[in-house]
């Protein structure tokens, strides 16, 4: 670390403390809180976990179906306080630019290859037959409860001594990548940054136990010891890239969350006012985590929450949100665990519905002028590190982009780093091809905005884009045309010039009974001729 960034950390760590003193506890509301007896956490044991809304919690009088993370359905998750104030529309419209990004799922879950936390959750008889990263499949209660040890302690051997941000970043340069979205905390609550805030743990012993200790369960308990998020954010940057930042509401490590739906020590009967000492520490850890990472990492361009807390903890988590908006006015926040107040939403996994096709609120929102959607995923189902990584469907990709950006959306793809910092040899294989189509066909992505007319699709190829200022129409068809390109929607004024990207020669065209027919040169028609693979882009100027 540089004498300079060390000033630099030193001086976050000041603000941190400040913005942190002017907020009083959320329990006793004084400014040096006296409710912080810790608790004694119990050992872990396998229990048949109670599911939300189950026939367990419903004798016990408690209904949570729509509470936990169901944010949508909730009054204050579609409506603002007045005092309120979303990311600029001028930061609005810089993420609806960058059209393609990554989320870096990265942890200790990457030692083992499972998916990102959730081999914590996935207990006996809960998996599909072939789910083979899922580790935890099949095990019997005390293999469970050993293996929840030993995920717990994974963060004595992680040591990514090859990690270098700067080589990621002149990757996801090469794949045409604008933006990434890295996981600082993920819902088994392992730290990617140097944070204050200390929580029970457990620790290997050298005769083969384990024993409880209360430490930072982040980054600076590891081997490696330095501060990942931060030199990330900083090789971001200096590249030109969107840096994002990733956090968990919910943290399945720490005692006092217990009262999220997949917490390890999942206690229905813990709430507010139960357990107020409790609920005091897991919100205000909450909220110093986030003023850290709004604090400690210079400009950060997207926040991307997920999950949520529960319903009760909502005015502390309206407060916490508002104090990031202030320590980070133009951050594009995601919508996840708190409604409304986001800048941006996540149809996680696939697109939203169609316009026209769902007369929910909350779904047709991702298509107004005012709000940023962006459709996060893997393109193989698995969203971090496996060491089996098989290759990536390239084309599928970019035909997912395509049809991504004709609706108005960004796209993130998701993969992680292995143990060592290093992105699979197939990943990177993917970055190339993808890159490679980009670097053809950007101008038909970067920066576009969907049709204002709504015809943002013609037959099963061709899918549309046009520039901010309506000058041009893209015309991207996911099929190769033959001899001639059909369209019916697009109407290009007389002597307009129609191009394909890659190829540097107008193209000839005529419009008859209201279709546009563009002529392909033969020699396009030889494979190994044409400017790229996958999909191929028409610009019309109207």
């Amino acid at each position: 670390m540089t004498i300079a960034r060390g000033f630099f950390m030193r001086l976050s760590k000041l603000m941190v403390i400040a913005a942190l003193a002017a907020i009083p506890c959320l329990s006793c509301n004084s400014h040096t809180p006296s409710c912080q007896t810790l608790p004694q956490v119990p050992d872990i044991v396998y229990k048949e976990d109670i599911q939300t809304g189950s026939a367990a919690e419903q004798a016990m009088g408690i209904d949570r179906t729509l509470q936990v993370f169901r944010t949508k359905v909730i009054p204050w998750a579609q409506q603002v306080d007045p005092d309120y104030k979303y990311a600029s529309p001028a930061a609005v419209e810089r993420f609806k630019d960058m059209k393609i990004g990554i989320r870096i799922h990265w942890g200790v879950y990457c030692l083992n290859g499972s998916n990102p936390s959730w081999s914590l959750w996935y207990q006996k008889g809960q998996l599909k037959e072939g789910d083979s990263y899922r580790e935890s499949s099949g095990l019997s209660n005390d293999e469970y409860v050993e293996y929840i040890k030993r995920y717990s302690t994974f963060y004595q051997d992680f040591d990514p001594a090859g990690y270098d941000p700067a080589q990621w970043a002149r990757l996801f340069k090469r794949a045409g990548l604008k933006f990434a979205v890295l996981t600082t905390k993920h819902h088994d609550g392992f730290s990617l940054f140097d944070t204050d805030t200390t929580v029970n743990a457990l620790k290997r012993t050298d005769g083969g136990g384990y024993e409880k200790v209360r430490n930072h369960y982040s980054i600076m308990e590891t081997p490696y010891k330095k501060d990942i998020v931060g030199a990330y954010c900083e090789a971001m940057r200096d590249a030109g890239l969107g840096a994002g930042l990733y956090f968990s509401n919910p943290d399945w490590n720490d005692y006092d969350f217990r009262f999220g739906q997949h917490h390890l020590y999942r206690d229905p009967a813990y709430t507010r006012d139960s357990a107020p000492a409790g609920w005091t520490r897991a919100l205000m850890r909450h909220r110093q985590q986030l003023v850290e990472l709004c604090s400690n990492y210079g400009r950060i361009d997207i926040l991307s929450l997920d999950h949520g807390l529960p319903f009760e903890a909502w005015p502390e988590l309206k407060e916490t949100i508002k104090t990031v908006r202030r320590l980070q006015p133009d951050i594009m926040i995601r919508h996840r665990g708190i409604g409304a107040y986001g800048d941006h939403f996540t149809p996680e996994g696939n697109r939203p519905p169609l316009p026209g096709t769902s007369t929910d609120p909350e779904k047709t929102a991702h298509y107004r002028e005012d709000r940023a959607w962006c459709k996060i995923g893997g393109t193989d189902g698995h969203p971090g590190y496996s060491p089996d990584q098989k290759p990536i469907d390239t084309t599928k990709a970019v035909h997912q982009l395509i049809e991504i950006c004709a609706l108005g959306g960004i796209m993130q793809v998701g993969f992680g780093p292995g143990p060592d910092g290093r992105f699979h040899p197939n990943v990177v294989k993917f970055f190339h091809e993808f890159g490679d189509w980009l670097s053809v066909n950007g101008e038909g992505i970067y920066a576009t905005r969907p049709r204002t007319d709504g015809n943002w699709k013609e037959g099963e190829n061709v899918y549309y884009t046009h520039t901010k200022d309506d000058r041009y129409m893209f015309a991207i068809t996911t099929a190769w045309p033959g001899e001639r390109l059909i369209l019916t929607t697009a109407q290009p004024k007389a002597n307009s010039k129609v191009t394909m990207l890659g190829f540097d020669r107008p193209l000839k065209w005529k419009q008859n009974d209201g279709k546009l027919a563009v002529t392909i040169p033969r020699r396009l028609q030889d494979a190994e001729n044409r400017p790229c693979g996958h999909a191929w882009t028409f610009k019309i100027e109207k």
